[in-house]
């Protein structure tokens, strides 16, 4: 870095245009020569500097002079980056007005016609309206990835009550039962087949009960099966309940571009959803579609049955779990119903390149 002190920068009081230009900027602007000395400043830095420090600094005055002690070295630092000409800039908070203020401040290299750096540019631009929005921002995504968790909590919070039911009031009556025909069967001299033989039906249904229960709980393993396989197992198993005729459509999979975590979320979305259909639609007939392209993949169920208005408030939290898991993995859910008019659910997730 050349350390001869440049001549002070010239600019024609107000025809100049880059003056007028410097005037007229809501951005503070101070140009320094080499010996760090302010050659020139536009109004606003002016009365920026004036109502920090109390007087009004003038050219010639040293720059570093009207920096707080606590910023001297770093301002130096950038000034020497930008005679060696690099621009650099870091931002700047403190109070103003009883508020804080957050100022952009970029030190800008002015090479002369022959690529020499004879001047600096100090530009303070005010982001302070920036800052505060960005900061809303997160607060905003915060409070959103709290429902999430909430929402997720909520869900598991249910699935295990609906487990708990089923054990008690399904597989421990069961059980009872069971017990009750072995001791009858322990107090009889000769073998009651009868009893005996209701007793492994009865322990046959638990099994399978159990393997329901078990199954609802995990979901098929990426190494296992595939993404269709896996939804095509969920439309066979309405299928066999002989209320719904199921169908199932693909198109355009490719499979070794969904992740295990995206799979598990859509199998669950299509479980969640094909439970209710069972449970809630009356219907004749749901069809399920899987459809993929190079950038997304998306899972669609619709079914004939009674509908419902998806603006009324609804007492489980199934929607509010699909869409859960459909924004933790930047995913999207639409529901369209309406009473007696069936429902449609379309569930989109972008595909990493």
């Amino acid at each position: 870095m050349n350390n001869h002190s440049a001549d002070p920068i010239q600019l024609a009081p107000i025809q100049n245009p880059l003056e007028r230009a410097f005037h007229v900027l809501q951005d503070a602007i101070l140009i320094l020569d080499r010996n760090s000395e302010i050659a020139y400043m536009n109004k606003v830095a002016e009365q920026g500097l004036q109502s920090r420090f109390g007087r009004i600094p003038q050219v010639g005055d040293l720059y570093l002079d009207l920096v707080p002690e606590s910023r001297k070295t770093k301002a130096q630092k950038h000034i020497s980056f930008a005679f060696c000409n690099e621009a650099t800039s870091y931002n700047l908070a403190f109070q103003e007005g009883g508020e804080e203020a957050w100022f952009e401040v970029d030190f800008l290299p002015m090479p002369d016609d022959h690529g020499e750096v004879t001047h600096v540019c100090v530009r303070a631009k005010n982001i302070t309206r920036q800052i505060k929005l960005e900061k809303e921002l997160e607060l905003e995504k915060e409070a959103q990835k709290n429902l999430l968790i909430k929402a997720a909590l909520d869900a598991q919070e249910k699935q295990r009550s609906e487990i708990g039911r089923e054990l008690h009031d399904n597989v421990n009556q069961v059980l009872t039962t069971i017990k009750l025909y072995n001791e009858i069967c322990l107090t009889e001299e000769q073998t009651n087949k009868k009893l005996l033989l209701r007793s492994v039906q009865q322990i046959n249904y638990c099994i399978e009960t159990l393997r329901a229960l078990s199954k609802t709980l995990s979901s098929p393993s990426i190494e296992d099966t595939n993404l269709k396989d896996s939804i095509k197992e969920l439309v066979d198993e309405v299928t066999a309940t002989r209320r719904i005729n199921a169908k199932f459509l693909t198109y355009g999979v490719q499979e070794e571009m969904i992740s295990q975590d995206l799979q598990t979320t859509l199998y669950r979305i299509a479980q969640e959803q094909l439970t209710n259909v069972l449970k809630y639609a009356d219907a004749s007939t749901v069809e399920v579609m899987l459809v993929g392209t190079s950038k997304s993949i998306a899972v669609k169920i619709e079914d004939d049955g009674v509908g419902f208005d998806p603006k009324q408030k609804r007492a489980g939290v199934g929607i509010t779990n699909m869409i859960t898991r459909a924004e933790t993995m930047g995913g999207t859910v639409e529901i369209h119903s309406s009473p007696g008019k069936g429902c449609s659910l379309m569930a989109e997730f972008p595909l990493q390149d």
